[in-house]
C-alpha cells in the first residue's frame, strides 16, 4: 500500500545516507592510517603497520559480533553503540594528542565493524523479494560512492588543515552518523 512504500523509501534513504558515511568512513580512515601513524605519530614502520592491522582485524572481528549485538540490543542500540565506540575514539585522538591518539585510532574499526551488516539487515526485513535485492543494491551504491567522496574531502581537509586535524573533521562525520542512527528510530522498516 501507498504508507508502505512511502515508509520504505523513508527508510532506504536514512540507510543510504548511513552507507555513504560509513563506506567513506572505513576508507579514509584505513587509507590515510598508515601515513598519520608515521609522519605525525612518529611511530616505526612496524609499529604503524600492527596500527594498520590492528584497525582492519577490529573492523572484521565487529563484524562477527555484529549478529549477538543486534540480537542482544536490537537494531537501533547496537547501532548507536558502535557509533559511541567510533565517537569516543575520535574524542580521544583529538584530544590525547599524537601517539595516544594513534593507538586509540585503531578502535575506530570496531566502532565501524557491525554498520554495514546491520542496516542490511534492517533495511530488507522490511522489504521482500525484488525489493530487497533493489534496496541492498542501493545500500552498496552507497557505501561505495561514500568510499570514493569521503577519503577525497578528507585529503583535502588534510592539505589545508594537516593531517592531525583529520580526527576533527571525522568526529564530525561520526557525529552525524550518530544523528543519522537516531533517525532510524522513527523509521520503522516492518
Amino acid at each position: 500500500d501507498a504508507a508502505d512504500t512511502v515508509c520504505m523509501g523513508r527508510v532506504i534513504l536514512i540507510a543510504m545516507a548511513i552507507c555513504f558515511l560509513y563506506g567513506g568512513l572505513e576508507t579514509a580512515i584505513g587509507g590515510w592510517l598508515y601515513t598519520f601513524l608515521i609522519e605525525r605519530a612518529d611511530f616505526e614502520m612496524q609499529v604503524a603497520t600492527a596500527g594498520v592491522t590492528l584497525y582492519w582485524g577490529l573492523l572484521t572481528g565487529g563484524r562477527l559480533l555484529s549478529a549477538w549485538g543486534v540480537r542482544r540490543l536490537g537494531d537501533l542500540n547496537w547501532l548507536l553503540a558502535l557509533g559511541g565506540v567510533l565517537c569516543m575514539a575520535m574524542v580521544i585522538g583529538l584530544m590525547a594528542g599524537s601517539q595516544p591518539g594513534a593507538l586509540v585510532l585503531a578502535v575506530t574499526g570496531l566502532g565501524l565493524s557491525g554498520i554495514f551488516p546491520t542496516m542490511v539487515g534492517w533495511v530488507t526485513s522490511g522489504a521482500g523479494g525484488s525489493a530487497a535485492t533493489t534496496a541492498i543494491a542501493k545500500l552498496v551504491a552507497s557505501s561505495s560512492l561514500g568510499a570514493v567522496m569521503v577519503p577525497w574531502m578528507v585529503g583535502i581537509w588534510v592539505d589545508w588543515r594537516g593531517i592531525a586535524s583529520a580526527f576533527f573533521l571525522l568526529l564530525m562525520l561520526a557525529l552525524l552518523l550518530e544523528g543519522l542512527f537516531l533517525l532510524t528510530q522513527g523509521a520503522d522498516s516492518k
